[in-house]
């Protein structure tokens, strides 16, 4: 069973965890040589909000950020490739305020 946990901050350990699961998801055009360039990224986002998805362990398996484009609250997810597929499918809900925002998760 995966456990979703909505989180502001993201420690050092669950950067690395995202940067990994960044880099085996995106295509090489779009992979992050290290965390300093994903940090970089991460301090772009305006707002952000992130939902870490976690096995029964509590390794992150995969994730979402919502963040503000231009006054628009949009959102992205990545899930690591052993998780694709599986069936789960959920609603994740949104901070307080901030409505409800459907994610399929793939995990």
């Amino acid at each position: 069973m995966c456990k979703i946990e909505h989180v502001y901050d993201l420690t050092a350990q669950e950067k690395d965890t995202l940067l990994s699961i960044w880099n085996a998801e995106y295509p090489t055009r779009l992979c992050m040589p290290g965390i300093t360039d994903f940090n970089d990224y991460l301090a772009t986002l305006v707002n952000p909000d992130y939902i870490l998805l976690k096995d029964k362990a509590s390794a992150v398996i995969g994730w979402a950020t919502l963040f503000s484009v231009g006054g628009i609250r949009c959102f992205f997810i990545m899930l690591k490739e052993a998780w694709h597929g599986r069936g789960y499918g959920t609603i994740i809900k949104c901070p307080k305020g901030q409505g409800r925002y459907p994610f399929w998760l793939g995990c």
